[in-house]
């Protein structure tokens, strides 16, 4: 007798169990290799960065005397440049020495050092700013610090001026009750409680006894003589 198509298999048997096994013993061997490269990868990016910069900084060192130099002689040239403008291109006997009067280059070390300072990066961005300042106030985009400052006390001062203040209607005395904006809530209050003053109700005592009264007068009974003539006044 075969076994029916639909049964599943039991996931109790040893196959099954031992594939599990394996599976499972696969799967952690994978994250022990996956932290264990992770963790190399770390260490050699870290030393890869590391002799990057060892390595930029030898450049550094390499290069700054080279650099000093070069900025050196193109301070001297510029130099020499200013002394030739300064003094008549052609030899005369105004000029017995040539155009740069026998001096020798040692004697230009003040003016150079003076045109390294004024290349400086930071110098450099300083005026820059500097020029784009005055280039504003020329054309109107900036205004100068005591016009702002005589403006923004023109403003303030016609913020803070006096103000009329507004008046509340009194029901039994009209408009006579001048009221502040900058009053506090305690004025404020004392106020309205002056202009209603004339609206409040009698004390309880007095109703009673109005009371009273009204319903005494409710039950005596006029002569028939002193009734009124209701109609004759109809006619």
């Amino acid at each position: 007798m075969g076994v029916p198509a639909n049964t599943l298999p039991d996931l109790q048997e040893p196959r099954f169990r031992a594939l599990d096994k394996q599976l499972t013993r696969n799967r952690k061997g994978n994250i022990i290799y996956n932290t264990i490269t992770k963790g190399q990868l770390q260490i050699l990016e870290k030393n890869v960065d590391k002799e990057i910069k060892s390595l930029d900084y030898k450049h550094m060192l390499l290069t700054l005397r080279l650099t000093k130099k070069l900025a050196y002689v193109r301070g001297i040239q510029k130099s020499l440049k200013k002394q030739r403008e300064r003094r008549f291109v052609e030899d005369s006997a105004d000029l017995p020495f040539g155009v740069y009067g026998g001096r020798p280059l040692y004697s230009y070390r003040y003016e150079v050092d003076q045109i390294i300072k004024d290349k400086h990066p930071r110098v450099r961005r300083l005026k820059q700013v500097e020029r784009y300042m005055a280039n504003g106030k020329i054309r109107g985009r900036i205004i100068d610090e005591d016009d702002a400052k005589r403006q923004f006390k023109m403003i303030m001062d016609d913020f803070h001026k006096p103000r009329p203040t507004p008046r509340r209607e009194s029901p039994l005395h009209g408009f006579t009750t001048k009221i502040s904006r900058l009053k506090s809530d305690e004025t404020m209050l004392s106020c309205y409680a002056m202009s209603s003053s004339g609206l409040k109700l009698p004390s309880i005592t007095t109703r009673k006894d109005n009371f009273q009264k009204m319903k005494k007068c409710a039950t005596l009974r006029l002569p028939e003589d002193k009734l009124p003539n209701i109609q004759g006044r109809q006619s």
